[in-house]
């Protein structure tokens, strides 16, 4: 007999087994490749910001010389968490980086080679999820508070999901 608590209620056609709970770090790594666009001032970016995210939710184009601090390199399906204030909920699932792709530092970039980061992009909006994140922020104030990639713990835990 099935133990009831791994057993979902809804059942999507050919998935019979049970759900297995996995730690965030066990299934997804983050982004570390990094860059420094002033050394490529007259190159041109596709950057992830915030103000893009808030703005449209697409990349800015603009030149590595208006980029004053190093930025991740995005070369494959992401989910860029954002660090600061996390009760917005900045979550930014990149299906396909633009040629050239960087994000700022207001974000933490996962990747995964064994979770569809569909799923786990509505994981990353829950409440549970950003309690997690609340709950894993330090700072001086609300609007202040921040994780950081340790706090985040992704390799090798971050909880359950």
């Amino acid at each position: 007999m099935k133990d009831e608590k791994k057993a979902p209620k809804l059942r999507f056609k050919g998935f019979t087994d049970d759900w297995e709970q996995r730690k965030l770090g066990d299934v997804c790594e983050p982004i570390t490749d990094s860059i420094d666009t002033q050394k490529y001032p007259n190159e041109v970016f596709a950057e992830y910001s915030m103000p893009a995210f808030d703005a449209s939710m697409k990349p800015d184009i603009v030149l590595g010389s208006s980029m004053n601090s190093v930025r991740k390199i995005i070369t494959r399906p992401c989910l860029l968490v954002n660090k600061l204030n996390v009760r917005k909920k900045r979550i930014w699932y990149v299906k396909k980086p633009n040629k050239n792709a960087v994000c700022s530092a207001e974000f933490i970039p996962l990747y995964s080679d064994t979770v569809d980061l569909t799923f786990l992009n509505q994981v990353a909006k829950s409440e549970t999820f950003t309690r997690y994140l609340e709950n894993h922020s330090s700072g001086s104030s609300n609007s202040q508070k921040r994780i950081t990639p340790r706090s985040f713990d992704v390799t090798p835990k971050i909880g359950t999901i």
